[in-house]
């Protein structure tokens, strides 16, 4: 498995563009704010041919410390939910 940078797809999109990498650049960044942004007014995002992004409240629950095995509290937190569409899991379950 590799792992690709933010350099590395704005590289690979720039072989398939005739945009510069600068251009790239500004719309990846734009795009990554707007992400966040929707995320965080708790808006889902459907991200055609790749899934749905959302966030969900994961519970307070009761967990146990590792060390000492004393049952200890797990605060709830929002947490980002992503589910693929059906068009990438079978393009990657080929």
């Amino acid at each position: 498995m590799t792992k690709i940078t933010k350099n590395t797809l704005v590289s690979k999109i720039a072989d398939i563009t005739d945009l510069t990498h600068s251009v790239i650049n500004q719309v990846l960044n734009a795009y990554t704010d707007t992400v966040q942004s929707e995320l965080v007014e708790g808006n889902q995002l459907m991200l055609h041919n790749i899934g749905k992004l959302e966030v969900k409240e994961r519970k307070e629950r009761t967990g146990r410390n590792p060390q000492t095995g004393d049952p200890i509290i797990i605060p709830s937190k929002n947490v980002i939910g992503f589910k693929a569409s059906k068009p990438l899991l079978d393009k990657i379950n080929v």
